[in-house]
């Protein structure tokens, strides 16, 4: 049986950003290699892994670029701000309920996602646009 997609905009949780103030160093394969993998660049586009370990919370980082984030595993988080501060908590569906997410981002400010699960993995890839 094959589970469904669902689509999501969690752009729509957080403020617009109208000035990117971050460095390079702030970047997710700079300040977040933890939870963070490069699976394919080139100067057009970068495919991260992403992966969030129950109980873990990752590095403060960013992400300059648009992008698509495919989601197939997913745990209750939080999701915190460039100041430390919780800007949303999420539950996640039971695991044999869940589908495959598929979201649009702008580009994302400094921030770092908590894994509040005790067994399950946040799991996704991020396609990254370059400009």
């Amino acid at each position: 049986m094959f589970k469904k997609w669902q689509f999501l905009d969690t752009a729509s949780l957080l403020q617009p950003l109208k000035e990117w103030p971050w460095d390079g160093s702030h970047d997710a394969m700079q300040a977040s290699t933890k939870n963070h993998t490069v699976l394919f660049e080139n100067d057009e586009v970068r495919i991260l892994e992403v992966t969030i370990n129950p109980q873990e919370k990752e590095d403060f980082h960013t992400h300059r670029w648009k992008s698509v984030f495919i989601v197939d595993a997913l745990a209750d988080m939080r999701y915190f701000g460039p100041q430390g501060e919780i800007q949303y908590e999420r539950k996640a569906p039971p695991a044999d309920a869940f589908c495959t997410s598929v979201t649009w981002k702008e580009p994302e400010g400094l921030h770092a996602i908590e894994n509040l699960s005790h067994d399950r993995v946040i799991h996704g890839i991020r396609i990254e646009m370059k400009d």
